[in-house]
């Protein structure tokens, strides 16, 4: 899996960092289908980190990135011809 790299600010958090990374601290669908939580996808992947409630300035992060998706809205679900 591809990743970017993030370096965190003061009072960064694993939530926020979810949240700027995928608008979600819920769950997101991965490239093979599967389909897991963010915090926990970003968490998983810098495994080398302890998971302190605020992380210290400066770490490198490596956050996966995944293909967006496009929610459909009630609009987009009507005929054409509505």
């Amino acid at each position: 899996m591809r990743t970017a790299e993030y370096i965190t600010k003061p009072g960064d958090r694993w939530d926020q960092i979810a949240y700027k990374a995928y608008g979600t601290v819920n769950n997101v669908t991965l490239e093979d289908g599967r389909i897991v939580n963010a915090i926990s996808l970003i968490i998983e992947t810098n495994s080398s980190l302890a998971i302190d409630s605020i992380l210290e300035p400066g770490l490198l992060l490596n956050i996966p990135i995944i293909p967006s998706t496009t929610i459909k809205t009630q609009a987009d679900l009507l005929p054409p011809w509505k």
